[in-house]
């Protein structure tokens, strides 16, 4: 018996195979089992159409899928095969893979113990010839026990050439409990999220498209996706808090207001109107990702649905999670709690003093002065001022740890209540010590004049930033020569936490060797892994500090204006706290 494999991407329409009763041998999770091994089996034509293999009425032939072998064709209509001694070590949910080919489409289902549990229906959307494969998939439960399995055809025009049973936890990692690549096949992405073939869906079409979907480190997982004017997604699960990693990119519309649609999770509208294009500046097919936090799910089963405002809504793939719980290994190596009211401490903290325009052409002073930065009742107060300070309008402050506290590979943490009203824009974000690590037109000597490339060659690391104007919505980014707004690249994760002015909220970092995460509150929002190809797209292996900044106006604070009437506002900060291992 030949094994192959699980393919990385599987195609997970909703499978159609006609019901070939199969009986697979005691299953060792993780092989596949080939059609061609059945015990049992019911055929309607007599004689092995194909004439290899064994003898029979199945039809069987050698197969041109990857891998080689032979696969189980000619496949009519209530023909079956059957599998038996499967054995489930343990009740719970199950991912079936099955291998298939069919020109126009069918179906098939699957069953226990001569149809006595029920299993679900796949649906095998056309593959276009009889020898272009897909893996289509289908999570199901199933209970402890040995079992016979039944491949049943519910439509004839199929081919099958093997069937995989793998436990749901063994193929969704850690804190992921389902996530899905609607409309598209399974995938894994880089990040390491296995995304299932789609699955649970009510309603809705997919589409798919085979231009590169830029600003992300998986174009693939964008290339397809669910649409309609109103549908959803199911899923039974524990009762318990979620988050939802939604991932969009608009392959259709080029520009902004002509799509938009609401999101909601369990019932409660979750986003009310989102534009893809307008949220990412203009651009269509690029990667929009949007985390929505505090999905409680207290009757059993998670509900998402979509809703077109105008044009349909979709969806490429999404992600499930419970909240992260940072590993017990972290230890404190530095930190600063403001417990002292008075000065910003000189011996962690250095200001910049600056005139409005030096950077992103923002319109504010950064000054020493307490109006602007102090400790205030146990919290850092970073505050922007309308004082005409120096002759300039607006003034305000920013402070790094450079050269006090860098940290390469490790934890931070900083809690913070941000700012809220247009024309803020307040950044926890971080740049490395030696600026020049990877620049090639500058250096220490020479200094940064307008043409140096120290900025993006040498990395920044941007941990959370805000812009007033679309309040509730923090970013998290990364910059390098290979990903920046320059070449279209930018990779950022957003997450919507609509109560950033009215609270503290945790906003972290986890930084190694292997990739950078970003989370508010424990809610993973971003994540870039090293793609090992070099400095270009991986300069973060040098030592970073951090910068704590509140700015007024600039290229993004200022895109709808700057309100004159809300000021002063400002930025406080609880603590700042780095962790090693």
């Amino acid at each position: 018996m030949k094994k192959i494999k699980p393919v990385p991407q599987i195609h997970r329409l909703k499978a159609v195979l006609p019901y070939c009763f199969l009986v697979l041998p005691t299953l060792s999770f993780a092989d596949v089992y080939q059609a061609e091994d059945y015990t049992w089996s019911f055929d309607t034509t007599p004689g092995n159409s194909g004439g290899v293999y064994k003898t029979g009425d199945v039809d069987i032939q050698a197969t041109l899928d990857e891998g080689g072998g032979y696969n189980v064709g000619w496949i009519e209509k209530n023909e079956w095969l059957a599998y038996q001694n499967i054995k489930i070590e343990k009740s719970g949910n199950y991912i079936v893979n099955a291998r298939v080919a069919s020109p126009s489409g069918a179906t098939f289902s699957i069953d226990l113990n001569s149809g006595k549990t029920q299993l679900g229906n796949f649906e095998i959307p056309a593959t276009g010839s009889w020898d272009k494969w897909i893996t289509v998939t289908k999570t199901v439960y199933m209970a402890e026990g040995t079992h016979n399995l039944g491949v049943f055809a519910v439509t004839n025009g199929w081919n099958f050439n093997w069937i995989e049973i793998i436990p749901e936890a063994d193929v969704l990692n850690g804190e992921v409990v389902w996530a899905v690549n609607a409309g598209g096949t399974q995938y894994t992405a880089v990040d390491g999220t296995v995304y299932l073939a789609d699955e649970g869906f009510i309603a809705g079409e997919t589409a798919n498209t085979t231009q590169a979907i830029h600003a992300t480190q998986d174009s693939t997982l964008y290339q397809s996706e669910r649409w309609g004017d109103n549908f959803s997604y199911e899923k039974t699960l524990e009762n318990g808090t979620y988050q939802i990693n939604l991932r969009l990119a608009e392959t259709f519309w080029q520009s902004p207001n002509d799509r938009k649609f609401s999101f909601s999770a369990e019932g409660k509208e979750r986003l009310t109107s989102v534009d893809i294009v307008a949220e990412k500046g203009g651009r269509d097919h690029a990667a929009y990702d949007l985390s929505i936090p505090d999905v409680v799910v207290s009757d059993g089963k998670l509900n998402l649905n979509f809703k077109g405002i105008i044009d349909a809504a979709k969806i490429s793939a999404f992600a499930v999670r419970k909240s992260h719980v940072p590993a017990n290994e972290w230890l404190l190596v530095w930190q600063d709690e403001f417990n002292t009211d008075g000065a910003v401490d000189t011996t962690k903290w250095t200001h910049e003093l600056w005139a409005p325009g030096r950077v992103n052409n923002e319109w504010q002073r950064y000054t020493d002065r307490s109006e602007n930065s102090r400790v205030e009742n146990g919290k850092l107060v970073i505050e922007a001022r309308k004082d005409n300070y120096m002759g300039d309008e607006y003034s305000s402050a920013r402070i790094h740890s450079a050269n006090k506290a860098d940290l390469l590979y490790g934890r931070i943490e900083v809690s913070a209540k941000l700012p809220n009203g247009v024309g803020t824009w307040p950044a926890i974000w971080m740049m490395p010590t030696d600026v020049f690590s990877y620049a090639t037109t500058c250096d220490a000597q020479t200094g940064w004049d307008e043409d140096c490339d120290a900025w993006p060659n040498s990395g920044e690391i941007d941990i959370m930033e805000h812009v007033g104007y679309d309040t509730g919505k923090v970013h998290a980014t990364v910059h390098n020569l290979d990903g920046y707004w320059v070449n279209g690249e930018q990779r950022q994760g957003t997450v919507y936490q609509p109560a950033v002015a009215d609270d503290f909220h945790t906003y972290a970092l986890e930084w190694s060797p292997e990739r950078i995460d970003m989370f508010v509150d424990n809610t993973l929002y971003y994540t870039y892994v090293n793609p090992k190809t070099g400095w270009q797209a991986w300069p973060y292996d040098k030592p970073f500090h951090v910068i704590l900044n509140l700015v007024v106006g600039g290229d993004w604070g200022a895109v709808a204006g700057v309100d004159p009437d809300i000021w002063p506002q400002r930025m406080e900060v609880d603590y700042v706290r780095m962790y090693q291992k």
